[in-house]
C-alpha cells in the first residue's frame, strides 16, 4: 500500500489558535511500522480571524490541490493530519477534484460544520467546510474546483450541537445524519459499517474524515471545543480496523487535536491507535 501524508496546520478558521500545533506533534508521531510516507506540511502566517481570514483559507486549498495533484498517484492512500476543521474543505476539495467528483465522504464529528457565510453566527470559516464542499461557497470556490461533493454520498456521524439553518440546510439536500442520541455502544459498530456502504456505494472513492471533537470529551479532551455524551474512540478504532484495504477508501483526516490541551498524552494516543488501526 502507497499511503501519503499530509499535515496543514493551521488554526485560521477556529475561535482560538492550538489545533495546529497539533499537527506537528502528531506528524512527527507516526509509527514507523506503518509505512506511511512523510511528505509535506502546509501552513499560513496569516493572523486574521473569522471571515477576515477566507483568502488565506482559499489559498491553503490552492496549494492543497498543487500537492495532490503532482505528489500522488490515483490509487495513493492517504493520511491528512489537520489543524481547525475548516481545512477538511482544503484536503477533500483537493480529493474531490483528483476523482472528478466521483467521491464519498464520513464526516465525524458534533458538528455540521454546515453554514453558509451568511447563515454563520460565528463567522468561523470551521463552521463552513461542509456547505463550501457541496458548492455552496462564494466565486472562489467555483474557481478553485467545479467537482462538488454530491449530498447523497455525504454521512454524519455523532451530530449534537448544530444550529437550525445548518440543519434545514443539509436536510433539504437529503443528507444522511446519524445523530448521537440515536447511537449506542451496541450499535455504532453497525452505524459505522452502514454509514461506509452507504457513501461507497455510487462512487469510485470514499475518505473519512474525524474531528476529535465528536469523541467523549472525558475521555478525548485535548480539543478545542468540548461536546458533552460523544463517541467513544475505541468503538470507532475497531469499527474502522483495515478499513484502508477497501479498495475505494482513499483517506483519512484527524482534525482539531489541540496537543496543549491532552493530559499525559491520552487523546494523542487514542488518535494513534486509530491511525494504526486503519493503515495497518
Amino acid at each position: 500500500m502507497n499511503c501519503k501524508i499530509l499535515g496543514i496546520a493551521s488554526g485560521i478558521g477556529a475561535e482560538k489558535r492550538g489545533s495546529e500545533l497539533g499537527v506537528w506533534d502528531l506528524y512527527y508521531s507516526i509509527p514507523e511500522k506503518l509505512n506511511i510516507h512523510f511528505s509535506k506540511i502546509l501552513y499560513t502566517d496569516d493572523t486574521s480571524r473569522k471571515l477576515e481570514a477566507i483568502d488565506s483559507w482559499y489559498d491553503l486549498s490552492e496549494k492543497t490541490i498543487k500537492f495532490i495533484e503532482e505528489e500522488t498517484k490515483i490509487d495513493d492512500k492517504h493520511l491528512f493530519l489537520t489543524g481547525d476543521h475548516s481545512n477538511g474543505f482544503c484536503v477533500w476539495n483537493a480529493m474531490l477534484k483528483k476523482y472528478k467528483g466521483d467521491m464519498g465522504l464520513i464526516w465525524i464529528d458534533a458538528h455540521l460544520d454546515a453554514h453558509i457565510t451568511t447563515s454563520s453566527y460565528s463567522k468561523n470559516i470551521h463552521g463552513l467546510p461542509i456547505s463550501h464542499l457541496l458548492g455552496y461557497g462564494d466565486s472562489k470556490v467555483q474557481e478553485l474546483n467545479k467537482n462538488f461533493l454530491n449530498a447523497k454520498n455525504l454521512c454524519f456521524i455523532g451530530t449534537r450541537d448544530y444550529e437550525k439553518e445548518e440543519l434545514k440546510f443539509l436536510k433539504e439536500r437529503g443528507v444522511k445524519i446519524f445523530f448521537m442520541k440515536d447511537i449506542t455502544p451496541e450499535n455504532i459498530h453497525q452505524v459505522v459499517q452502514n454509514a461506509i456502504e452507504y457513501v461507497s456505494k455510487n462512487v469510485k472513492k470514499f475518505g473519512i474524515s474525524i474531528d476529535i471533537d465528536g469523541f467523549e470529551p472525558t475521555i478525548a479532551p485535548a480539543t478545542g471545543l468540548h461536546c458533552p455524551k460523544g463517541l467513544d474512540p475505541k468503538k470507532i478504532e475497531k469499527a474502522l480496523k483495515n478499513i484502508s484495504k477497501n479498495p475505494k477508501f482513499c483517506g483519512l483526516e484527524i482534525s482539531e487535536f489541540d496537543t496543549k490541551k491532552d493530559r499525559n498524552n491520552i487523546t494523542k494516543n487514542i488518535i494513534l491507535d486509530i491511525i494504526s488501526s486503519v493503515f495497518l
